[in-house]
């Protein structure tokens, strides 16, 4: 009898032990026979989403104790990590990730995951018009999820998005073309501005008003609640902005203000990376003793940024040439004694820019500039090009376009009296013979940004002339030399800062001034807008607040999502002053209020 009720007793304590060491596991978890030992590990939660492992809940950035059982192996990879991605504050989506666990490891670190995990894209719909919609293709209507988790069949799914409320839903694989309507009125109906070219595993955010469907926002699922950020600078002219795809950083350039010990001021470069998420990861300048150097342009390369500009003291000035590595910060400086300076800079050949400046008797240059083992080696473009006309130019553009061998120069030009022409393109070969001349006569006054595509057209930005008033305008200019008005901002004076494409080139992206009280922008308002580059269909409108005249001078993609974009003042010369800032801005041109 003694023996039966210690056998009874053993197999009790048996079953307490396994019920405290091994939790229940889901039926996606691979299987394991559990043995009757096990330890506890501390499950620290690093990333930005709430977790769930092996049964246990951990809160975004905290920690939870949790006993695992021992294995017959020193690792397992049986369990995994599910991620609860937020898309609203109802409607959530999770994503697994596989984990490795070690016999008697005493803390497990959960980090952000990195990579996107769903090849399934999603649309998310903010209903704030007065009436209750839906969503379809054309044809039928298509069921989206107002709360619970959209990737999942267990989830209720509905077909009324009432008014006030958000709306998530797949888009479908097969159909790019959707449309909000109201309850069954096919009449009624506002498309919605798809890309042709969605990336897998993004998020796609618009609102309706009741007018139109207006686009947000896109980004990965594992980027969605990421905060927008914003790095002022007192001191600092901002110039440019990159977005590294290899590097997974963004870089800022531009010029600052500082003293020397006898309060002298004087101008030296500025270089500064961050981490998308905005972490500081290095700043360096260039600065000499009693000289100025201010940098113009700049470019992104493999491993460096390549910045263009001058370099005055009292006695002379040159060229001045910039090489920064984007991995530390570090610095090399190269001066031109032969040129007085540059003042813009594009990509060339692998490895090699074309730098636009003048000659030191003040003549348009456009010199080589290619790097080996680091060092740059310079080759002066021989442009078949009338000195009168050279003399002419008080700023250019210029562009290498590798299929047609040939040089662009967009010139903007003032005569001696400083009266304002019209902006000419010229075209030459490799070698500098003039191939092709447009006049833009009484059509463009001045250039002041351009983009090329894989099919060899150029989107520049320019500014009209007019009696009273000029417009904003985007020109396309095809491969033969003919152009053609992509866009055109009615506004008075208005002008454009900046343009860009998409990684896929299926949209364009400018940004400009409008109602300014004058051709520096002054009173004026920023604007961000993005267009369909075949068709020049309008995707989204941004206008800023108007604040201290502080206007979006700049902005480059950044390959994750979104963009970077500098803010900055101007003088009444059209110069751009501090303080500036640079901000990550969403897609569609939103930023960080203050």
């Amino acid at each position: 009898m003694k023996k039966i009720i210690f056998i009874y007793n053993i197999y009790i304590f048996s079953l307490v032990l396994l019920a405290a060491c091994a939790t229940a596991k889901n039926s996606v978890y691979q299987k394991n026979t559990y043995i009757d030992n096990c330890f506890e590990t501390l499950i620290k939660n690093n990333s930005g989403f709430d977790i769930e492992v092996d049964g246990s809940t951990v809160s975004a950035k905290s920690s939870v104790a949790h006993k695992f059982p021992l294995h017959d192996s020193a690792l397992y990879d049986g369990w995994e990590v599910l991620y609860k991605i937020p898309f609203t504050k109802d409607i959530f989506f999770y994503l697994r990730n596989k984990i490795v666990i070690a016999d008697n490891q005493s803390e497990l670190l959960i980090e952000n995951l990195v990579e996107n995990q769903s090849l399934d894209n999603y649309l998310i719909l903010k209903n704030n018009s007065k009436i209750s919609v839906q969503i379809s293709n054309g044809i039928s209507l298509l069921p989206c999820f107002l709360s619970g988790q959209v990737n999942s069949r267990n989830s209720n799914s509905e077909y009324y998005i009432s008014s006030g409320n958000v709306a998530a839903l797949r888009i479908p694989s097969d159909n790019t073309k959707l449309f909000v309507q109201e309850g069954n009125k096919k009449s009624s109906s506002w498309k919605i501005p798809l890309s042709k070219n969605n990336k897998a595993g993004f998020v796609y955010t618009y609102t309706f008003d009741g007018e139109k469907v207006v686009f947000e926002d896109a980004r990965p699922i594992v980027k969605i609640n990421e905060p927008l950020w914003n790095k002022g600078y007192y001191d600092t002219a901002l110039l440019k902005a990159f977005g590294s795809k290899n590097e997974n950083s963004i870089f800022c350039i531009g010029n600052k203000i500082e003293e020397d010990k006898n309060k002298n001021k004087f101008w030296s470069a500025y270089f500064g990376c961050f981490e998308n998420t905005g972490t500081k990861k290095w700043e360096s300048g260039f600065s000499e003793k009693n000289a100025d150097n201010k940098i113009y342009d700049g470019v992104l390369l493999e491993n460096k940024i390549i910045c263009v500009g001058q370099s005055m003291n009292e006695k002379s000035e040159s060229a001045l040439l910039i090489a920064v590595d984007s991995k530390n910060g570090h610095i090399e400086s190269f001066k031109i004694p032969e040129l007085s300076g540059f003042f813009s800079v594009s990509l060339c050949e692998e490895n090699s820019i074309l730098a636009a400046g003048f000659d030191c008797a003040y003549s348009v240059t456009v010199l080589k500039i290619s790097f080996e083992n680091d060092r740059p080696i310079f080759s002066l473009v021989p442009l078949e090009l009338p000195f009168a006309e050279s003399n002419l130019v008080y700023h250019a553009l210029c562009l290498y376009d590798s299929e047609s061998d040939r040089i662009s120069l967009f010139c903007n030009r003032q005569n001696e009296n400083g009266e304002v022409l019209s902006s000419i393109l010229y075209q030459f070969s490799y070698d500098g013979k003039l191939v092709a001349k447009e006049d833009f006569e009484k059509s463009i006054k001045s250039v002041s940004c351009m983009v090329q595509n894989k099919n060899g057209e150029i989107f520049v930005g320019a500014e009209t002339f007019g009696t009273e008033n000029t417009s904003a305008v985007v020109i396309k200019v095809l491969p033969n030399g003919n152009w053609t008005y992509f866009y055109r901002n009615e506004n008075p004076s208005s002008f454009i800062t900046s343009v860009c494409l998409s990684e896929n080139e299926d949209f364009i992206v400018l940004s400009g001034v409008q109602n300014a009280s004058d051709s520096y922008g002054h009173n004026g308002k920023s604007f961000f807008a993005g267009m369909d580059s075949n068709s020049a269909e309008k995707l989204w409108f941004t206008e800023y607040e108007k604040k201290q005249d502080m206007l979006l001078t700049n902005f480059s993609l950044v390959p994750e999502y979104g963009f970077a974009g500098i803010f900055c003042y101007t003088d009444e010369s059209g110069v751009i002053k501090s303080p500036s800032d640079l901000k990550r801005m969403t897609l569609n041109g939103s930023v960080l209020k203050k």
